[in-house]
């Protein structure tokens, strides 16, 4: 009976391990690359997102990044990409840095109508003298 309690109680902690590898990643607009598919818990960054979308003959890109209270800087680099002929190609780029613990940056492009765009960004927070960054890549949309 101890054996069969101990293997389940193995079995359980093992099944949670795996599930909040998933659960750590953001839900939404964006996707972090994280090395070897290992989710990151950051330090240093508490929040952050970018996204597209797609208006009156415009393309937009946003990104923003909220620092944990001991951040004191924030940098976004933010670059809006066109797809052309199966790859992603930087068509314009935007970058702030703020004395802050929390920054957001948005930027227009007019859209070739019937082209795929998304944004890619880097927010970087500063806390305790040491600089954190997250990759961000938003959802795709179409002109």
């Amino acid at each position: 009976m101890k054996r069969r309690v101990f293997r389940s109680l193995i079995v359980g902690f093992i099944a949670i391990s795996i599930s909040l590898n998933f659960l750590v990643l953001p839900s939404g607009t964006c996707s972090v690359y994280a090395d070897e598919g290992i989710a990151t818990i950051y330090e240093y960054v508490s929040d952050s997102n970018c996204y597209t979308g797609v208006s009156n003959g415009k393309v937009y890109a946003t990104a923003y990044v909220y620092g944990t209270a001991t951040a004191n800087t924030c940098r976004i680099y933010l670059y809006l990409q066109e797809k052309q002929d199966g790859k992603w190609v930087t068509v314009k780029s935007w970058n702030t840095e703020k004395s802050s613990s929390s920054a957001s940056l948005s930027g227009s492009y007019t859209a070739s109508s019937g082209s795929t765009y998304r944004a890619r960004a880097r927010v970087s927070v500063k806390a305790n003298g040491a600089w954190e960054s997250v990759i961000l890549v938003s959802n795709e949309v179409t002109a």
